[in-house]
């Protein structure tokens, strides 16, 4: 078959075609690339605000109980969950105590005063090995053995997420976030948690010395009233022997002493 001039302009013009289409695709897909990336940098840069709005909060407070629960409630404006405790390190014991709770519709059990044991379970782990711990999905997850699969509530737990807390390098306490849902938590909120984790460790170490400084002062000020108490009373009854009623009154009983030792 005799290519014509009219079969050439035809293939020029289909090739033709077909690279601005690619071009164009392209490009749509470049567009699209940039709207994603300028999307995430906008969602990334709300978060960031979030989380300074959220240590500058939590930090703004020195009373141990009202700072704990307070990091709480900030932390679910970012990051939404069925249940949330913090537990602090009981030093003797060697066990983290849990110290504040937040639930939801799901969780409603109070789990405050529960203990968990350095080394046991997500929590204990978490306290020993002082790293952070996401686990996106526990009926797949075998590296770590938890303690509890549901709540006692009866909520099957799926998600779980928890950083240690740790001021000075030194343990204080732990963080940790559950859900229903599986693969709810991720590296992106795993972060956020670890970016406010250091401002919930400064808070409640800033508050735990203000409350062991008032727990010194409230000793030394008991102590202060009892020497007081006791020079009250040595004054009070240094006042009584010296007077002359107390005088004759001695006196009176040295003599029923002697005279019954006459007898």
């Amino acid at each position: 078959m005799e290519i014509t001039l009219a079969h050439k302009i035809l293939i020029v013009a289909l090739l033709g075609g077909m690279a601005a289409f690619l071009l164009l695709r392209r490009a749509l897909a470049t567009r699209q690339e940039r709207e994603r990336v300028y999307h995430e940098m906008q969602l990334r840069n709300r978060e960031l605000e979030s989380v300074y709005q959220v240590s500058q909060e939590i930090t703004s407070s020195l009373e141990l109980n009202e700072t704990l629960q307070t990091i709480l409630e900030r932390v679910r404006q970012i990051i939404a969950y069925d249940g949330a405790e913090i537990t602090l390190l009981d030093e003797e014991e060697k066990v983290l105590r849990v110290r504040a709770w937040a639930g939801s519709d799901r969780v409603q059990v109070d789990t405050r005063g529960k203990t968990y044991r350095l080394g046991e379970g997500y929590t204990g782990w978490i306290g020993t090995s002082r790293k952070s711990l996401l686990i996106p999905d526990m009926n797949a997850h075998t590296a770590h053995q938890a303690t509890m699969r549901e709540t006692a509530d009866g909520m099957k737990l799926r998600g779980f997420m928890g950083a240690p807390l740790i001021v000075r390098q030194r343990l204080v306490g732990t963080i940790e976030l559950i859900s229903h849902q599986p693969n709810f938590f991720d590296e992106r909120t795993l972060h956020l948690l670890e970016t406010i984790a250091p401002y919930a460790a400064i808070a409640i170490g800033n508050a735990g010395e203000l409350l062991s400084r008032e727990r010194r002062w409230q000793a030394e000020m008991e102590l202060l009233r009892i020497e007081i108490d006791e020079n009250r009373r040595a004054k009070q009854v240094s006042e009584i022997t010296e007077t002359e009623y107390f005088r004759q009154l001695a006196k009176k009983s040295r003599l029923i002493r002697r005279t019954r030792a006459e007898k």
